[in-house]
């Protein structure tokens, strides 16, 4: 297991936090790591660390359950000290509010969340990983947040919490 060096913050407002997904279902091989916030579209995303804006795609408007979406992803990236990289993928279509070259801070407001690539529902996808010399180029990394998270590791448990919690909100 290779834990980030860095400390990131938790890249939604706290207001907007029902609940956090790590599940080896939806994520595994190189995404091991990686963390879902469901959340309604147009949710505000911010930078989980100071960096620079390496990679931004927003121009897909289809989103959907199956591998012939992947292609249609939209995420934004940053690179950070230490060689690590942070993701932010399923924004809206034109949802992204940074440039490639750009410096962010954290917790300032890079884009905006959707339902776009591969995907059974509205959320924030989000991973930190390093580039290796392994055959996929890179892999995540068992993030280190500033505040302790509770995860969720069931995808059914998720959808039904989710939808619990947004008609209580």
């Amino acid at each position: 297991m290779v834990k980030t060096k860095n400390i990131y913050i938790v890249p939604i407002r706290k207001k907007d936090r029902k609940i956090v997904v790590s599940d080896v279902r939806a994520h595994s091989g190189i995404l091991k790591y990686a963390i879902d916030f469901p959340l309604p579209e147009g949710t505000q995303i911010l930078a989980s660390q100071d960096g620079t804006v390496i990679d931004v795609v927003d121009k897909f408007n289809k989103g959907g359950n199956g591998k012939k979406y992947f292609k249609y992803l939209n995420y934004i990236t940053i690179e950070h000290k230490n060689k690590e990289l942070s993701q932010y993928g399923h924004l809206e279509y034109r949802g992204a509010s940074v440039k490639v070259g750009q410096k962010v801070k954290a917790k300032e407001v890079i884009g905006y969340t959707g339902n776009t690539g591969w995907t059974t529902e509205p959320h924030l996808h989000f991973h930190v990983c390093r580039y290796t010399n392994d055959k996929g180029g890179w892999e995540t990394m068992q993030i280190r947040f500033k505040e302790k998270l509770k995860y969720l590791t069931n995808s059914k448990d998720r959808l039904s919490s989710f939808r619990s919690k947004q008609t209580i909100s």
